[in-house]
């Protein structure tokens, strides 16, 4: 068990101890009379054994006091008064683990006065203090040391009727090791009038009030204990002036707050149980509410050690202002141990985790991977980056590429160094996780002929396999004219709609597949929040795991976030990491260069929660970096999530730095994020109130042809619906059609084609009418670059011919639809409901992987594994639709081509309802059902004589009793006269 444990084993042994060396004791003492009872001035040597305070004693000044092992001091109450022992000289109270020296009232007796030093000179080891109290008048007492700094170690204080430790004056700072303090009235350690504590192992549990309560003077606190006490773990009087360093300690749940009055408490590896946002420095700490957060053995019998699966554990530093304070061992005497520490006053006895588990990629591997994917063409070089304790060689890397089909290309390992991650090294600023110390640095070459593509990555370094998909894009020439899509605010986790945050960034893959850009960016606020047990990295990796090209991401406040609604500031960033190892960093493609910047956490509901703004370093990062480009590497990208213009300026801080560099360094674009608004902002000029402020307020929402275009561009939200969709024309799609033509005709269109397309076009015309996949302003911005600049990046959403300056393409334009015929053949569409016309698309087919299919429509490029078929498309014109067949070169059913099937499903996926669309050839009976993916019948929507031609049946998603079904995957199913079609869809709920 650990030191507390033992401190309370020696109180309870102590007087059975003390009581057998009576029986030979030599007693040496300066009173007369009585050799075992004692007051007044004490000096010289005193022996073990038991003695009776029969009165006020003190040591003199310049006097020296020597007790030996084993002397107990018991004081006896007076009737008028409690008597007190003032130490104004030295005292050397050395007792030993087994003969303790102890300081007591004696039976019957509640207490005495206190015990008072004044005087730097003493030394106390090995002492037991209990029933210490105070004077109440003067409101001072315990173990009192004041305006001195004695040593203090190996004691224990308990049951004082006020504070165990009282430390007073501005010249105190006393040095307190592996002492215990507990079950005593008020606080365990306290320190006041300008007092400073140097606590090194110490614990604090069970007290009245507060466990440790600092002053305004210098304060460390070092592998310390603290938990179960009345009020508070760790206080300050309420004074902000004070200077707090708190390194390895653990701080467990209490009644009020682990830390308060916090706004200067500067923590490194510390584990704290509670909720605030104010300490001034957090380390490689974490601060949760949530107890079972981190993983302690049995902290409700005071147990803090860590469990295997702890959070805590190899979460620390060796580097920095830590390393400075490092303890060299923990609160139960084992050494700091494999190189990573751990958060906390406990050192695990775990081997350290070289995490090179995980579904998408191995944790450990920093770059490349998805989020923090590599461009290169073939015959150049990159460095791996992989988290990993040791020395290795060269001769001991392997690397490769893995391609979509299977097919592995190896790697040339031309290097391998070892980096620490010491503070200042250019890893520290772009590298945040905790417990990352050592990172092996994998210079690899791309052997020429390596096939243009996008890249599974495999490195093994040591016998360790690192992976990830999607991570590295190999050119045979670099592209000149390509797209890349930006979208921002996924907010995965925010599930408040009808349609949560994960599905619309689902629809969005689908979208991104088909548009077949060279790059995804996602500037920022990928989850809602990061509560505590959430699964949101996983629900997004989930989600864009099927995403053919790569991704590239950077933080946003809500990645800070954490515990609930707040945010945990001694954690930030805690799941994040998970997403992307980097606050920071730098990708290329070709001559393109793309900052990603964390604009940091918010300030607060007081501030409009604007975001902090860049750090001042990585900025300096970025002015140094930007600045040594030459001019041909272009165009130039400054990503981050607080947009740096806006009505409140949402980057609170280094806004005209951020202008100065982008001016200085001719950056072309800043995409942005954080206001859920479609914006965009010149870089130069008066620009917070200004958005389209090319010449004067009036300007806003005009149409403005490019070239033209401001450098900096704001992005609404992916992820959250803002409830001002245009109904109309979707409740046309879903009509049956005679009625949907009887609405059509009273609205004055000639038929419902019409009206649906006319009516959408008025939606986009009107900025309250908008519509996105589900609601107003959800997008996306498609990036052209044309060589070194930048073509547009804004669109023409009302057809007129000129891209609207603030217009992105709204998410849910793009319709997509599938239908598998009785003959086998599938049937893709994929209808362009954008004024734009995009080129070089691609249909991913899902299709049988054992047969072979003839393609029209496009051009085949490869099967994947699962059978999926990948079909290129040279283009799709406004409001166009592109169609690719995959028909079945062997098995093809006598009489398949009969016009028959299942024509489509639309929506789909969907939520609440869907249009089946499917045609007879003739009058007969049909039977159109739905069935789940393990066959059974949920629902039947026709069953009966119909006629020959087209028929739509609308399905919400409801069974047959009426009972919403749960969202998944299923299949319509038609039969008619002996043959077959089914269609596959999707619910989302």
């Amino acid at each position: 068990m650990g030191s507390h444990r033992r401190g309370r084993r020696i109180g309870r042994l102590s007087a059975r101890i003390v009581t057998s060396l009576l029986l030979t004791a030599l007693v040496v003492a300066s009173a007369a009379g009585n050799a075992s009872a004692l007051e007044g001035a004490l000096s010289g040597y005193i022996g073990p054994g038991t003695y009776t305070i029969t009165g006020d004693i003190s040591v003199p000044a310049g006097q020296t006091l020597t007790l030996a092992p084993g002397v107990v001091f018991e004081f006896e109450d007076g009737f008028w008064e409690e008597y007190e022992f003032d130490i104004e000289g030295a005292l050397l109270a050395e007792g030993s683990d087994i003969l303790p020296i102890s300081f007591r009232a004696v039976s019957g007796v509640p207490e005495y006065n206190y015990i008072r030093i004044r005087s730097s000179d003493t030394v106390m080891r090995h002492c037991i203090i209990e029933d210490v109290g105070k004077v109440t008048a003067l409101n001072e007492g315990g173990l009192w040391v004041d305006n001195c700094s004695p040593l203090i170690e190996d004691c224990e204080i308990v049951s004082a009727s006020w504070h165990g430790v009282y430390v007073t004056g501005s010249s105190a700072l006393p040095t307190i090791r592996r002492t215990v303090s507990h079950d005593n009235g008020n606080d365990g350690f306290d320190a006041d009038s300008g007092a400073g504590l140097h606590l090194e192992h110490c614990v604090s549990y069970g007290n009245g009030e507060d466990g440790i309560c600092l002053a305004s003077g210098s304060n460390t606190l070092v592998g310390c204990l603290v938990y179960g006490n009345g009020e508070d773990g760790i206080d300050c009087h309420g004074v902000t002036d004070y200077d707090a360093a708190v390194v390895n300690c653990t701080v467990g749940p209490h009644p009020g707050e682990g830390l308060s009055d916090d706004s200067a408490y500067r923590l490194y590896n510390t584990l704290v149980v509670d909720s605030n946002d104010g300490v001034a420095v957090a380390e490689h700490s974490l601060v949760v509410d949530d107890l079972s957060f981190f993983g302690f053995v049995d902290p409700a019998s005071g147990d803090f050690r860590l469990t295997a699966g702890s959070p805590a554990v190899n979460y620390g530093t060796r580097f920095g202002a830590a390393g400075t304070m490092l303890p060299g061992n923990d609160l139960d005497g084992n050494a700091r141990v494999q190189g990573i520490v751990d958060a906390g006053a406990y050192e695990s006895s775990h081997a350290v985790d070289p995490e090179t588990g995980g579904t998408w990629f191995s944790e450990n591997l920093l770059r490349p991977r998805m989020g923090q994917p590599v461009f290169r063409e073939d015959g150049e070089s990159f460095t791996a980056l992989v988290g990993l304790m040791g020395s290795y060689s060269a001769g001991s890397v392997a690397a490769q590429l893995v391609d979509p089909e299977g097919g592995t290309h190896p790697l040339n390992v031309v290097d391998l160094t070892a980096a620490d991650l010491t503070p200042g090294s250019g890893l520290a600023m772009k590298l945040y996780r905790p417990g990352l110390e050592t990172v092996q640095q994998v210079s690899l070459l791309i052997p020429v002929g390596t096939p243009d593509d996008v890249y599974r990555f495999e490195v093994t370094v040591g016998g360790y396999t690192y992976f990830s998909r999607s991570a590295v894009r190999v050119y045979d020439t670099y592209p000149i004219s390509y797209g890349v899509l930006h979208i921002t605010d996924t907010h995965i986790g925010y599930d408040q709609e009808t349609y949560t945050a994960t599905e619309r960034l689902q629809f969005f893959v689908q979208e991104a597949n088909f548009l077949d850009p060279e790059l995804v960016i996602l500037t920022g606020d990928v989850c809602e929040n990061q509560n505590l047990g959430h699964d949101w990295p996983q629900q997004y990796l989930a989600a864009v795991a099927d995403l053919r090209v790569p991704i590239y991401v950077v933080p946003g406040n809500h990645d800070h976030y954490n515990d609930g609604a707040d945010y945990n500031p001694a954690g930030r960033l805690r799941y994040f990491h998970e997403i992307n190892r980097f606050r920071n960093s730098r990708l290329d493609i070709g001559s393109a260069r793309f900052y990603g910047l964390n604009s940091q956490f918010n300030y607060g509901l007081a501030d409009f929660y604007r975001c902090h703004g860049p750090s001042d370093a990585a900025l300096d990062w970025v002015e140094a970096d930007a600045g040594m480009l030459a001019p041909s590497e272009s165009p130039r990208f400054l990503l981050m999530h607080g947009p740096n213009y806006d009505y409140f300026s949402w980057n609170m801080t280094n806004t005209g730095r951020v202008r100065d560099i982008m001016e200085l360094c001719d950056f072309d674009l800043g995409p942005a994020g954080h206001t859920h608004r479609f914006e965009t902002f010149l870089n130069s000029g008066e620009n917070s109130f200004g958005r389209n402020d090319f010449e004067h307020e009036d300007d806003w929402g005009r149409d403005v042809p490019f070239p033209g275009y401001p450098l900096h561009v704001q992005t609404s939200s992916l992820g959250k619906e803002e409830h001002l969709s245009y109904e109309a024309a979707r409740e046309l799609e879903g009509m049956e059609t005679d009625a949907a033509s009887a609405a059509a005709r009273e609205m004055g269109f000639s038929s419902v084609g019409e009206a649906v397309t006319e009516l959408a076009r008025a939606a986009a015309a009107s900025r309250s009418g908008k519509r996105g996949l589900f609601g107003d302003d959800i997008g996306w911005r498609w990036i052209q670059i044309d060589g070194a600049e930048v073509g547009f990046f804004t669109a023409d959403t009302d057809g007129d011919g000129y891209r609207n300056t603030e217009d992105p393409w709204l998410l849910g334009e793009i319709r997509f639809d599938l239908v598998t015929n009785p003959d086998g053949s599938i049937v893709s569409s994929v209808e362009n409901r954008h004024y734009e016309t995009w080129t070089d698309v691609r249909h991913h087919v899902p299709a049988d992987p054992s047969t072979d299919y003839l393609v029209s429509g496009g051009t085949l490029l490869r099967r994947l594994p699962d059978g999926t078929a990948v079909v290129a498309v040279s283009s799709v014109g406004p409001l166009a639709t592109s169609v690719v067949t995959l028909e079945p070169t062997t098995g093809v059913a006598s009489g398949s081509h009969v016009a028959f099937g299942l024509r489509s499903v639309r929506p789909n996926p969907f939520n609440p309802r869907t249009t089946i669309r499917f045609v007879l050839p003739e009058a007969g009976t049909a039977t159109l059902s739905i069935y789940s993916v393990d066959g059974g019948r949920v629902a039947t929507l026709a069953d009966g004589h119909l006629q020959a031609g087209s028929h739509r049946v609308l399905w919400e998603a409801k069974d047959d009793d009426g009972n919403p079904v749960s969202s998944g995957v299923y299949f319509a199913r038609l039969s008619f006269e002996g043959r077959e079609a089914r269609a596959r869809m999707t619910v989302l709920k």
